[in-house]
């Protein structure tokens, strides 16, 4: 059941007052009286985003998965807020979020419908691609090559550790990603990688990532999907 604007805003006050009690000793760069998503003009889209970050940011140190588990919130709140506000008409969207000509496909009409991975590979495409200048060693000259921003990366990882901590499986999972990791390690800085060798690195990148718990990198990560979103927002969003 989702929470009315009267408990969200109850809830965002508690904790506001819960930060500032211990923001000076843990996070002397948190501002509590959050400004980064008041250009948000969904009272109730912005009261969670505002909550998801302080709930972030008073994650104990200790706890990397449940820190990764409230940036993908934003992440996917932000995600879906604006596709939501982009398109006018079910046709535009679903002609949008339509990926081949199968006509078995089901054809998706509203946002909530489309799967997380599908909405990120569309926006990654759109936003997070970007054109290079590199070397090719069989023409001898240089030629613009497309490459995935270190950003698309990241994100794709802080959504690895939500979606593999949420499971109450864990043993299965420690086994699985331990066992992964080993093998990551022995072709990790191999030259020349088979197919199956990629995926295992793919994977054993991600699991990586767990295990560095770096919260700064999943803080700037988020940031800079939010600078990206607020801009693409704010072309559609109607003004109050």
């Amino acid at each position: 059941m989702e929470k009315s604007n009267e408990q969200l805003q109850n809830e965002l006050d508690n904790l506001k007052k819960i930060v500032f009690r211990i923001m000076d000793f843990n996070f002397p760069d948190l501002d509590a009286n959050i400004k980064h998503y008041n250009f948000i003009t969904d009272e109730v889209v912005r009261r969670q985003l505002e909550l998801d970050f302080l709930k972030m940011m008073q994650t104990p140190a200790s706890n990397f998965n449940e820190y990764c588990h409230y940036s993908f919130f934003q992440i996917e709140n932000l995600l879906n807020y604006y596709y939501t506000i982009r398109f006018n008409s079910k046709e535009e969207l679903t002609k949008y979020f339509t990926f081949g000509n199968d006509p078995s496909e089901k054809v998706k009409e509203r946002v909530s419908e489309i799967p997380y991975s599908s909405k990120w590979a569309k926006f990654a495409q759109e936003f997070l691609i970007e054109e290079k200048e590199v070397f090719d060693k069989f023409t001898n000259s240089k030629v613009l090559k497309k490459k995935s921003t270190p950003l698309n990366y990241d994100i794709q990882k802080i959504a690895y550790v939500r979606n593999s901590s949420i499971h109450r499986n864990t043993i299965d999972i420690d086994k699985y990603e331990n066992d992964t990791y080993k093998k990551y390690l022995e072709i990790k800085s191999k030259q020349s990688k088979s197919q199956d060798e990629w995926k295992i690195y793919n994977e054993g990148n991600k699991i990586e990532f767990k295990k560095s718990e770096s919260f700064s990198l999943v803080k700037k990560r988020t940031a800079e999907f939010l600078k990206i979103m607020e801009i693409e927002i704010r072309k559609h969003q109607k003004e109050e």
